[in-house]
């Protein structure tokens, strides 16, 4: 099996350094064959058809002018076998209108003639009428008086009369002769061969400084006659006995030399154009520079350099005040100097120069890529991070004072999860600073969900606790400790986290990114807005909206230092504000730049983060400064064993109670003062658990 596989791997590397070789042979020969055309013309050449060169191009899309010659060639066989083998003087004016008649009309067909065997015209010895169009005016004369077509370098002629030709078929036909003047009837059977257009031969393109001078490709179908007559069939032969031809004109066909593998958005017009005034074996030809394309320039003729270098995409033209039209170098001007292999000539002067970063295309040098205002990012920057330091702040004057009640009955644990949340989200800032790419788009919604179910959900289980307080109607005790409520958070986390984990193997890195353009066609990346996305804003807009129910049911509810309240207003301010601010975003998204969608980001942060921080930590600080008076603790909590106010459970017998404690040091453990003594003790007696 490795054996097999290492063959084969061998095989495809040959196959492919000789597919390299023959191309860059191709390439080669079609070069040195448009150098030669250039070089030769009628000062220099010399006398017939003997300047040629090798180069094989597709002629099936010259069959249809090929067909003439085939059938002039069948005609004059007819002629023969009926004649005896042999014209005389008489066919003479027959043979002239036939090459006549080849080149008559608007056709690609330049010269047309029909050169014997010197025993087929016994009286010339070598016979070739020859017709060409020039100027619109067709000339005829016998070639043979100044060309010597017998000659074995003449290669339309001498191919043919080299072949076996005892395979051409012998077609019979049975013609009824008109006699006069009785008009009878005279049927007589005739066999002639039939050569068909495979019979024929395909010159090399070669310049004939006899005949017209110009660059051309002849096609010559064989003229046969036989001896059918003969009584004894092995004795039964074909012959040769010369050629029937039509020249193509190559003046007239354009070099196609852009490249194979593109149409270079000539697709269009070259439909419409007659693919036999076309030759595509130049393809790859072009000296066109890297930063141009190759297009074809129709109606050029058969020359070099019939093709304009036109800027490829990504890159303009120098000179941008010229008309479009004319934004291009000229194919000609570029293979003349070239040519001239002179090393102090500039060809960079042909180049197209480089559009900016980001364009596809351009005209000039304009931007095409949205540019940063790194000043408002910079100020949008350090803003969240001042938001960050006084989260961070915050959190460690919550541990500072965690044993005091007012921390305590807040649930210590729950502020440090809110103020976890609040740092996650307010780390998207910083993520999006850059520019987007795969990898920033797939880690920036981490943390910001994680952050806002972290936040939320610690808020909002809060809130539960309150309402399912409050609507207990059986004489028991409810149990709801913070390590309760620690169980029913961690669902809320799990279901974002695996939703995260799915949102990132299932959507690849290329994915991620997508160009939008400002209202002033300026590009700029930012990350894909898809279902994930919408799935993590619709899982917010459940949140919040289960939030704003609770709220509704403990609207009533008395809380310690008014939490409850702060609390909804938190839920309302997010749910309200929130969705304004998402909605704009939407909007404006693909019309702004990325500097007014990051301010925007600052602005939703500022809602989610910013006031929720203000509404749930700030009273707590400031209750600690100033100290709570005794009605600010009526049904702030419940007194457990230590005598700890906090919302864990309720008597709900005796909660419509009304507590009228008083502390004095709100941050000493356990104890009332000497002053609110026979409150405690009417608390114990009653057994009265406020709730907040």
């Amino acid at each position: 099996m490795v054996a097999l596989v290492v063959l084969l791997f061998l095989g495809s590397r040959i196959f492919l350094v000789t597919s390299a070789r023959d191309d860059s042979k191709r390439l080669e020969s079609a070069r040195n064959f448009l150098r030669y055309v250039d070089q030769i013309n009628p000062t220099n050449c010399n006398a017939g058809t003997g300047e040629t060169i090798s180069v094989k191009f597709d002629t099936s899309i010259w069959n249809k002018y090929a067909d003439v010659a085939v059938k002039s060639a069948n005609l004059i066989s007819k002629m023969l076998v009926q004649s005896g083998d042999k014209f005389n003087t008489s066919y003479d004016p027959l043979l002239y209108d036939i090459v006549r008649n080849n080149v008559a009309g608007k056709t690609l067909i330049f010269g047309s003639a029909i050169a014997l065997e010197p025993n087929a015209v016994p009286l010339y010895g070598k016979f070739s009428p020859y017709a060409s169009r020039q100027g619109g005016i067709v000339t005829a004369s016998d070639l043979s008086l100044g060309y010597d077509y017998l000659d074995n370098v003449t290669e339309w002629y001498s191919v043919l009369k080299e072949r076996n030709w005892m395979r051409v078929p012998l077609v019979a036909s049975i013609v009824n002769y008109r006699v006069w003047p009785n008009d009878t009837i005279l049927s007589q059977t005739l066999t002639e061969p039939l050569a068909k257009l495979s019979d024929g031969h395909w010159t090399d393109p070669y310049f004939d400084c006899q005949a017209g001078d110009i660059w051309m490709v002849t096609y010559s179908a064989p003229i046969l006659s036989s001896n059918f007559h003969e009584v004894i069939v092995e004795y039964r032969l074909i012959f040769f006995r010369g050629v029937a031809t039509i020249d193509i004109e190559l003046k007239e066909i354009d070099i196609n030399q852009c490249d194979t593998n593109s149409t270079n958005g000539q697709s269009t017009q070259a439909e419409q154009v007659d693919k036999s005034r076309s030759v595509d074996v130049f393809r790859d030809t072009h000296v066109c520079p890297i930063s141009t394309i190759c297009e074809v320039i129709r109606g050029q003729g058969f020359k070099r350099g019939s093709y304009k270098c036109v800027c490829a995409d990504g890159y303009y033209f120098p000179d941008v005040q010229i008309p479009p039209r004319m934004k291009y170098f000229n194919g000609s001007q570029i293979e003349a100097i070239i040519g001239k292999n002179d090393s102090n000539i500039d060809v960079k002067r042909f180049e197209c120069l480089k559009c900016r970063p980001g364009c596809d295309t351009c005209v000039d040098s304009s931007p095409c890529l949205y540019e940063f205002i790194l000043t408002v990012r910079i100020i949008i920057l350090i803003i969240t991070a001042l938001m960050v330091f006084g989260i961070i702040f915050s959190t460690y004057v919550i541990w500072l004072k965690r044993n005091c009640r007012i921390i305590k009955a807040a649930s210590p644990i729950f502020l440090y999860i809110m103020a976890v949340g609040a740092i996650l989200m307010c780390s998207e800032v910083f993520l999006e600073f850059p520019e987007a790419t795969g990898t920033i788009c797939m880690i920036k919604p981490w943390p910001s969900t994680i952050g806002f179910f972290g936040a939320y959900g610690a808020l909002l289980l809060k809130t539960w606790r309150i309402s399912a307080i409050i609507k207990i109607q059986t004489a028991k005790k409810l149990q709801l400790s913070d390590k309760e409520l620690l169980k029913r958070f961690l669902p809320i986390l799990g279901i974002a986290v695996v939703f995260l984990v799915a949102w990132t193997v299932a959507v690849p890195l290329n994915e991620r990114v997508q160009i939008k353009k400002t209202s002033s066609g300026l590009k700029y990346p930012v990350c894909s807005s898809d279902w994930w996305m919408y799935g993590v804003q619709i899982g917010q807009v459940v949140l919040l909206v289960w939030g704003a129910y609770l709220c509704y049911l403990i609207r009533k509810a008395p809380s310690h230092l008014n939490e409850s309240k702060y609390i909804t207003w938190c839920i309302y301010n997010t749910v309200l504000l929130g969705t304004f601010i998402l909605i704009i975003r939407e909007l404006i998204a693909g019309n702004v730049g990325p500097d007014m969608l990051y301010g925007m980001l600052l602005l939703r942060l500022q809602v989610h983060v910013t006031s929720m921080v203000l509404l749930i930590f700030v009273p707590k600080f400031y209750a600690l400064y100033r100290g709570v008076k005794d009605e600010d603790l009526r049904g702030a909590g419940t007194m457990n064993r230590q005598t700890e106010p906090t919302i864990t459970s309720v008597d709900v017998t005796h909660r419509s109670t009304q507590t009228e404690a008083s502390w004095v040091d709100l941050c000493q453990r356990g104890r009332p003062t000497s002053t609110s003594s026979n409150t405690g003790e009417r608390l114990r007696n009653n057994k009265v658990h406020p709730a907040e």
